[in-house]
């Protein structure tokens, strides 16, 4: 966590919720065997007052986000993030922070510090179908538009 502590500039504190568990037990779908982890803003907030240019008060926030921009703690939550890593996937984790992951595992480290990201709210909530239809909006942490959104063009 002091990787993205010592990168994220912010006034207000920033909660994780993190569970190392068995995904595929937790989610009731075997498919999850192979899901390293996932993570996601705890809520996400539109609309709300903020003095910051970069504001843009058409889309919504992943919470963090939002209680930077606002100077404010919006949550009332314990926690802005929710992360959850498998303990029991068809892989190997590698825990070292050497960084000398073997060509077999994954590295835990790597995981974590892009699945917070997610939580931070670098992600999307838009969705491609196929290759010959437009994006789909999809209800992933919120059925809003998010601010990430406005920089998706076609390729």
């Amino acid at each position: 966590m002091n990787v993205w502590g010592n990168t994220i500039v912010s006034s207000q504190v920033i909660n994780v919720r993190a569970t190392y568990e068995d995904l595929a037990a937790k989610e009731n779908n075997l498919s999850y065997k192979g899901v390293l982890g996932y993570a996601r803003p705890s809520t996400s907030i539109g609309n709300f007052t903020s003095s910051d240019p970069r504001y843009d008060a058409s889309y919504y926030y992943a919470i963090a986000l939002a209680e930077k921009l606002a100077v404010k703690d919006f949550s009332g939550f314990s926690f802005e993030i929710e992360t959850s890593f498998n303990s029991n996937g068809n892989f190997t984790w590698y825990f070292g922070t050497d960084g000398n992951v073997p060509s077999n595992e994954f590295d835990f480290v790597t995981v974590v510090l892009h699945e917070i990201a997610h939580g931070l709210g670098f992600s999307t909530n838009t969705a491609l179908t196929d290759i010959f239809s437009p994006g789909t909006f999809y209800a992933g942490w919120t059925t809003d538009l998010v601010i990430f959104d406005k920089y998706i063009e076609d390729a």
